[in-house]
């Protein structure tokens, strides 16, 4: 408890070693390459999202902008250059979440996680934002677990969030451990098209998407 106390207390700066991926290869031209193509498969739910609704929603809307904003990102990566690509990441988070309370709360938690970001960018604390990104998820996977229309979805989902995460912060040991073919980080964006599709199929699942 007094460690929990403790880490609560402190702020958290964004890490600076961060930004220094692996894999910098230049492709055709493109420096980062995989890291920034790897950004297409982010986008490919939402395509999917757009042909099942026919439409372009706001769901959809943010995946798309979650893609490009990452795809810039990996072109220089900064402190700067990540602002969007974390504001999309919170705002696909807190989206998906309105699906599963009422609009006044969702509405209420969407710009407490768009104010969470502006508050890294301002106080480089990032203690708001990972608290959020944890308990959206969290609460969304208690609220659906004992739900048969999608209960086999969720251990998949589980699985995933959790292969984002190591892969995203073993870069370099993933990059090292298939000999150069590809970095933690380009198989992050690899697993969180496919949570994001799973999450999609879930929304259908229940009707409402």
């Amino acid at each position: 408890m007094n460690e929990l106390t403790r880490l609560l207390s402190h702020k958290i700066p964004f890490p600076q070693k961060y930004h220094n991926f692996v894999d910098k290869r230049t492709i055709v031209g493109i420096p980062n390459f995989m890291n920034i193509v790897s950004n297409l498969a982010i986008a490919l739910p939402a395509f999917y999202l757009m042909k099942k609704q026919k439409k372009l929603s706001f769901l959809s809307i943010n995946i798309l902008l979650l893609a490009i904003t990452s795809a810039l990102y990996h072109v220089n990566p900064n402190n700067n250059t990540i602002f969007l690509d974390m504001l999309f990441v919170m705002s696909i988070n807190t989206v998906v979440l309105s699906y599963f309370v009422n609009k006044q709360v969702g509405n209420f938690i969407y710009i407490l996680g768009i104010l969470s970001v502006f508050y890294w960018k301002k106080y480089d604390d990032l203690r708001f934002y990972e608290f959020l990104k944890i308990a959206i998820p969290v609460y969304a996977i208690f609220t659906l677990y004992k739900n048969t229309k999608v209960s086999n979805y969720i251990f998949p989902v589980i699985i995933l969030t959790i292969l984002i995460r190591v892969s995203e912060y073993n870069d370099k040991a993933i990059y090292k451990l298939t000999g150069g073919t590809i970095s933690g980080h380009t198989l992050k964006h690899i697993f969180a098209a496919l949570d994001i599709y799973l999450i999609i199929i879930i929304l259908e699942k229940l009707g409402k998407v």
